[in-house]
């Protein structure tokens, strides 16, 4: 990492070598100036050749290696504290980044300095047209919904 880090995107990976590829592949094709990106992958002991891909073919990408599932939020927790950026965003292993992904989620928190976290619109898989989640819909009973589930994307 440089001084002039931005973003750390942590990505967090369990045995997800399909998905993990297509999520670093998706990462290279970002709007976004390389010098102010790091991307850390946080392995929970993966035995299907995920570490080793990663070390193979991104030699750009800092792996960090468990000897065992840690579970999610200990890793993802693992990965913000080896970051040092401004900035941090979390990317499940089998999402695939749009190219102006980063920069529009960095405009959108920026222009609220009031606000702490925002999240990104997700797409379904098998149907891009539709919403999988646009963040979360917290009710006062506990239960939550994915904002915008099923909902036709009007961009």
């Amino acid at each position: 990492m440089t001084p002039e880090t931005l973003v750390s995107i942590i990505i967090l990976n369990y045995n997800g070598r399909e998905h993990l590829e297509a999520c670093l592949s998706s990462l290279q094709n970002l709007e976004f100036p390389k010098q102010q990106l790091e991307i850390i992958v946080v392995d929970n002991g993966s035995v299907d050749g995920s570490p080793e891909m990663v070390e193979r073919e991104y030699s750009g990408v800092r792996l960090i290696r468990n000897c065992d599932n840690r579970g999610f939020c200990a890793a993802n927790n693992q990965g913000i504290q080896a970051s040092q950026a401004e900035y941090v965003a979390l990317l499940n292993n089998d999402a695939e980044a749009e190219a102006g992904w980063l920069e529009a989620l960095l405009c959108a928190i920026e222009r609220r300095p009031d606000c702490g976290m925002a999240a990104s619109k997700i797409l379904v898989y098998e149907d891009p047209d539709r919403i999988d989640k646009a963040g979360h819909l917290i009710y006062p009973d506990g239960q939550n919904r994915g904002r915008g589930s099923g909902e036709l994307d009007r961009g």
